[in-house]
């Protein structure tokens, strides 16, 4: 997980507020990052080692993506509003996937764990995280193809004090309000 310079975070916060249609130049011409064609970012911030956004993706506002190694967001997928997206070594977003909002999907910076770790998130092709959910990826989470993690406030962690494990939802799954 890379730490990010204060100025960097507040260049990326002032980004935020331009349009679309400036937004995805700057980010291309200054940070490098990679997006594609008719993708609509609202006032949100991106802040990523690299990034991937394919086609036809739609983040809406208030979202924070930081402090993540590699963020990648298929084609179609939509991020509705008030998400936090922080950490770990990767993100990814299948293809028209979904997360709506007010989630927190969060890896921890530099844990205290005995094993090795493999902090990555994976949100399968047509797979949906509703509201209000935390997800911690300290360890990795798959969730596969087609999943509706529906409802409000459920809690999935990959770890106690000192130890993780991942955590693996196949395809097909429905999983509802507050599970922990």
């Amino acid at each position: 997980m890379q730490k990010t310079s204060r100025s960097r975070f507040l260049i990326l916060a002032l980004l935020a507020f331009l349009p679309t249609f400036l937004k995805r130049p700057c980010y291309r011409l200054f940070f490098g990052y990679r997006i594609g064609k008719r993708v609509s970012i609202g006032i949100s911030i991106i802040d990523a080692g690299t990034c991937e956004i394919d086609d036809d993706v739609t983040i809406g506002h208030f979202n924070v993506v930081t402090r993540v190694g590699k963020f990648v967001v298929r084609d179609h997928t939509r991020i509705g509003h008030l998400n936090i997206i922080r950490g770990g070594d990767e993100v990814s977003l299948g293809r028209y996937s979904e997360i709506m909002r007010l989630n927190e999907i969060n890896s921890i910076p530099e844990p205290d764990a005995v094993n090795q770790l493999d902090p990555r998130f994976t949100l399968g092709d047509g797979s949906i995280v509703t509201t209000g959910h935390k997800i911690d990826f300290t360890d990795r989470v798959q969730i596969g193809r087609r999943v509706i993690l529906g409802g409000r406030n459920s809690s999935l962690w990959t770890h106690n004090r000192q130890r993780t494990l991942p955590i693996t939802i196949g395809e097909l799954v429905y999983i509802g309000s507050e599970i922990r």
